[in-house]
C-alpha cells in the first residue's frame, strides 16, 4: 500500500505553497464554483457572506442583559457619552432575534423592554383610546400594579 503513495514533499515545497488562499482552496476541492455562487448541494443556498452576532456570554433564551455601565473617565471626547450604547441586530419580519447578518446591514440600539420613561405608547381604552402618549414617570404605589404618568403628544395634556 506504501507503493502508491506519492512522495514526500521536501521544505521548498511547503515554503512555495500559498496560504493565503488556503480556505478558497478547500472549497473548490469541494465543489465550490467561486465568488457569487449559492452554496448547497443544488447552488440554492447563500451567496452573500454573512456574519455570526452571538448573544452575551450566559444570557439564556429570551433573557434581555443589563444596562450598560457608565464610564468612570472625568473627560469624553465630543460626540461620546458616558453610556456605552447597546447595539443588536434588528429582529427579523417576524419578530424573532436574529444572530447572522449580511454585511451590509448595521445594527441598532436595543430597545428597552416594559414601560419606562420616555417610551411612546398607544392608549388602547378609555376616554382617550387610540391616542399616542409618551410616558413621564412610572410608580408603584403601595404593592399595586405600575401606574404610569403620560404625556399625550397630540395636546400636551398631561393625565
Amino acid at each position: 500500500d506504501c507503493a502508491v503513495l506519492p512522495e514526500q514533499c521536501g521544505e521548498e515545497a511547503y515554503e512555495a505553497m500559498p496560504i493565503e488562499a488556503f480556505g478558497e482552496a478547500m472549497l473548490r476541492g469541494m465543489g465550490w464554483q467561486g465568488e457569487g455562487t449559492a452554496l448547497g448541494k443544488n447552488a440554492q443556498g447563500l451567496a452573500a457572506p454573512v456574519e455570526y452576532i452571538p448573544r452575551q456570554q450566559r444570557l439564556g433564551l429570551g433573557a434581555h442583559p443589563a444596562a450598560p455601565q457608565e464610564t468612570k473617565r472625568k473627560h469624553i471626547k465630543s460626540g461620546e457619552s458616558r453610556v456605552k450604547a447597546d447595539m443588536v441586530l434588528a429582529s427579523g419580519a417576524d419578530g424573532k432575534v436574529r444572530h447572522v447578518r449580511s454585511l451590509d446591514e448595521q445594527l441598532v440600539e436595543r430597545v428597552q423592554a416594559g414601560v419606562h420613561p420616555g417610551k411612546t405608547m398607544l392608549i388602547v381604552q378609555g376616554a382617550h383610546q387610540g391616542f399616542h402618549a409618551k410616558v413621564v414617570s412610572v410608580s408603584t404605589p403601595d404593592g399595586r400594579s405600575e401606574r404610569a404618568s403620560v404625556i399625550l403628544l397630540a395636546s400636551t395634556a398631561p393625565l
